[in-house]
């Protein structure tokens, strides 16, 4: 009877061969565009892994979808800062896929470098339609090898309507230590890509879009992006309307 019943938590082996990670280039390293064109250089988080979800995404509903940071490690200045950023790259995918998302507070999460999900330290599971942010030190998940900084990923789907409820988004700290402050755009271009994967995006080959997997600074999203967030956008089903 209850729709979140249907939800399925992704499983270790699917979240760990679907992960997607993200770098900072050196100079010589930034790629060159593969030749599609950019308006159809998109596709799903789920291409290659699980078929059956391909094309998921999430529903925009009346009801915002909220979310949450755990700030612990971040002094007082630094979590308005980064609250501020998280929202204005929220807000940047809203545009399209008119689902709102509402900050609900700072929130302690227990991260797990087993299945690279978020949980909250005050429940045993996710909120439903709720997106999970932490800041995790370079030691503490096996994902942060070379120049990758940061990864995001949808923790948990409803297989029959084919809709995320949830998600989780991971920062390197020692990222915000060094460019924190000093290169917000790097940040925000971060943020906007990590959002992305969450939403349902896999990566792009054209730099011109923001999930292209190598962080350059970019802080609009590409004629890409737009394309493949509105072919995953969802009709609310969750709610029900009555009329006079």
């Amino acid at each position: 009877m209850s729709f979140f019943k249907r939800i399925a938590v992704l499983p270790f082996l699917l979240v760990l061969l679907s992960i997607n990670v993200i770098a900072i280039p050196t100079a010589h390293a930034v790629e060159k565009s593969s030749g599609i064109s950019v308006q159809s250089d998109f596709g799903s988080f789920f291409e290659g892994k699980r078929d059956s979800y391909v094309g998921a995404g999430w529903e925009s509903c009346v009801t915002p979808a909220t979310w949450s940071f755990d700030s612990s490690s971040l002094s007082g200045r630094e979590s308005l800062r980064e609250q501020k950023r998280i929202q204005w790259a929220l807000d940047q995918w809203s545009k399209y896929t008119l689902v709102k998302f509402e900050f609900t507070g700072p929130m302690e999460t227990f991260y797990s470098d087993t299945d690279f999900t978020l949980t909250p330290k005050n429940r045993n599971t996710s909120a439903p339609r709720h997106i999970y942010f932490d800041y995790v030190a370079g030691s503490e998940s096996k994902l942060f090898t070379g120049l990758v900084y940061g990864f995001g990923l949808p923790s948990s789907v409803d297989p029959v309507q084919k809709t995320i409820q949830s998600g989780a988004i991971i920062i390197k700290q020692e990222f915000m230590d060094k460019y924190g402050k000093s290169s917000p755009k790097l940040v925000r271009s971060l943020y906007l890509h990590e959002i992305g994967h969450v939403l349902g995006l896999g990566h792009a080959s054209n730099e011109a879009n923001i999930m292209h997997p190598l962080v350059i600074g970019n802080v609009a999203l590409g004629a890409g992006d737009i394309n493949g967030v509105k072919s995953l956008s969802r009709a609310c089903a969750t709610e029900s309307f009555t009329t006079d």
